[in-house]
């Protein structure tokens, strides 16, 4: 934080409670119909929301660097050691970027607090933040919006921005950068995992801290005017997510397929030849075809060494379906410690972040119910913290690599269903799960066990094994 003689307007959080007389005024103040409308239908969206936009984090390094001098102490307090750092980028008439951000900053230096409507006004800072000219565009009408830096040690304690039906604003916030392991969230009583460089909404009335455990952690925090018309610009930016809109069905309850590829160079997928790996590589291409990018994909098998034919096949079979090219990688060397299946995946991971900076990698995990539980006993959540884009797993390798388990709240059958929603239902045939090492299947171990349940659940009858070899 820097250290000068400006006035930093020291936080008086005094200036920010009510009587009770006028607390009591406010709850009793009438609530319009439209207020109503767009708090239940946010209660039906959720609290932590990821929306289809991606923060350019070479356009943000730029745009900081025409911007740092702008940086002043965000809500600064006597005696208290906090380093972050805020710029304006909407406030009052005629406010500059350098104007306090937070509210008992604001009390301090007008003496009142200001309506949230009030702070519309774009400040030279706007402009110049590029890397976040589409969220701005899109929504248009905007209240008090502010870039922060929260440098290591920084941090927010337990507070709620809202408590009533009146907050006249919801809030977004973009995490920008790569700091998604350093910077701890904690929403209504559990840690939140973020994507890099992506826009969330963010139910800020629940409690919620925060603390970054290293420097340069940046964010965008923007106040949405709580209209319905920005309401519905929300959700339309929450359902833009889903691939073609992938509703799977067929099963105890209905589920939304949230596929999407963040801006990476490579995209690395543990490939075993059956079912749901199977259909997660073609799910990859048609969201690349979909999007209009070539990014090289690398396979790695997860079969259990030294029998890696069953993905091998089903990699030359998905390639020739699509006319796409992928990286087959079958030849590193494999540690005595991960020679079982449990830690192949392991091994592969540590082995792709050793040849590329750029990578994303996608595991077909799923949470395999059916051939444990009737349709009456299935839970309709899941206990993992994790997200469809992926989850952070703490492990010990350089930058703590992002592994993302697209199928991880997912059923077999609804897994199985995607092959039939993206028509490719041809290629179940050559998928291979069992666990035996040879096809043909032998129809009485768990996996296939569990393929059969799956398809039960969708009505359908599974093809019959094909033999590859005679394919090809």
């Amino acid at each position: 934080m820097k250290n000068d003689d400006r006035d930093l307007y020291f936080a008086d959080e005094k200036g920010l409670n009510y009587s009770f007389d006028k607390f009591k005024s406010k709850c009793e103040s009438k609530v319009s119909e439209e207020t109503i409308k767009c708090e239940l239908q946010l209660a039906m969206l959720g609290d932590w929301e990821r929306l289809k936009f991606n923060i350019d984090y070479k356009k943000f390094i730029e745009d900081e660097k025409n911007m740092e001098h702008w940086y002043r102490p965000f809500q600064p307090k006597k005696g208290i050691l906090n380093d972050r750092e805020s710029i304006l980028l909407y406030g009052l008439k005629g406010d500059k970027p350098t104007e306090p951000t937070g509210l008992s900053q604001i009390y301090v230096k007008l003496g009142y607090i200001p309506k949230e409507s009030e702070f519309k006004f774009p400040t030279e800072a706007k402009e110049k933040l590029t890397c976040c000219k589409e969220v701005f565009d899109w929504f248009g009408d905007w209240g008090r919006c502010f870039l922060i830096k929260l440098n290591a040690g920084g941090f927010y304690p337990y507070h709620r921005d809202h408590f009533l039906l009146h907050r006249e604003t919801i809030r977004l916030i973009a995490f920008i950068g790569n700091a998604s392991d350093k910077l701890e969230w904690e929403l209504d009583g559990r840690i939140r995992k973020f994507q890099p460089n992506s826009l969330y909404y963010v139910n800020t009335a629940k409690l919620h801290r925060l603390s970054a455990w290293k420097h340069n952690c940046n964010m965008v925090v923007f106040n949405l005017p709580k209209t319905w018309d920005s309401i519905t610009k929300l959700l339309y930016k929450v359902i833009s997510w889903f691939i073609m809109l992938i509703e799977l069905g067929s099963t105890p309850f209905n589920y939304k397929l949230d596929f999407t590829i963040p801006e990476v160079d490579n995209i690395g997928l543990f490939l075993s030849g059956g079912i749901d790996s199977s259909v997660l590589l073609c799910l990859i291409i048609e969201e690349l075809q979909r999007t209009n990018r070539q990014i090289p994909i690398h396979i790695w098998t997860c079969n259990k060494p030294p029998d890696p034919m069953p993905a091998a096949r089903m990699v030359d079979i998905i390639s020739k379906e699509y006319n796409r090219e992928l990286i087959y990688h079958n030849n590193y060397e494999v540690s005595d410690e991960a020679k079982n299946y449990q830690r192949l995946d392991f091994e592969s991971t540590r082995h792709a972040y050793k040849q590329f900076d750029s990578i994303v990698l996608y595991l077909g995990a799923n949470n395999s119910w059916e051939k444990t539980q009737w349709l009456d006993q299935i839970p309709l959540s899941y206990d993992i913290e994790s997200t469809n884009t992926g989850i952070t797993l703490s492990w010990s390798y350089p930058e703590e690599p992002h592994v993302t388990y697209p199928f991880l709240r997912m059923l077999k059958s609804q897994i199985i269903d995607i092959f039939y929603k993206l028509g490719k239902e041809h290629l179940i045939q050559y998928a291979y799960s069992c666990s035996k090492k040879d096809p043909p299947a032998c129809n009485v171990c768990y996996s296939c066990e569990e393929a059969a349940m799956a398809f039960k659940l969708l009505g359908k009858t599974r093809p019959k094994y094909k033999d590859v070899e005679k394919v090809l």
